[in-house]
């Protein structure tokens, strides 16, 4: 038998916004992410994609509400810009799965640019943005 290598998302201290729940959040979409990498390895990605989709709907909901109340409350400079992120991560994902209701037999492709959008949206959101709140929450507590 093949050994099998499984690439994993980590949360790391970059990511750290310095609110417990924006954090742990962030962690869960992590995991979600990760299930999707495990499902993928064992051929069964397609059948993730649904499940991985219906959490970020919710996700979108209860993450951004939140965290746009812990930026404005410490005044974070970023707070304005990061308003409109909501609608775009919403645009893109509702994109994916229109593209899996028209086309269920292309789910593998699906899962791969999804991985690479959620990958693009923990380096230049989470790490980018979402981080500079650490320091004006320091600054408030």
């Amino acid at each position: 038998m093949q050994n099998q290598v499984v690439i994993e998302y980590r949360w790391d201290e970059s990511m750290r916004t310095g609110d417990e729940v924006n954090d742990a959040q962030h962690k869960e979409l992590i995991r979600q992410m990760n299930l999707l990498m495990a499902a993928m390895a064992r051929g069964e990605g397609t059948a993730q994609i649904e499940s991985l989709l219906q959490f970020l709907a919710d996700y979108v909901v209860k993450h951004f509400g939140h965290e746009e109340q812990c930026m404005a409350a410490c005044h974070c400079p970023v707070a304005e810009t990061n308003k409109t992120a909501p609608a775009q991560f919403l645009k893109k994902f509702a994109a994916f799965r229109q593209q899996l209701a028209a086309d269920s037999s292309g789910g593998s492709l699906i899962a791969i640019q999804l991985l690479r959008e959620l990958s693009d949206w923990l380096i230049n959101h989470i790490r980018r943005v979402d981080a500079q709140m650490l320091t004006y929450l320091k600054k408030t507590r």
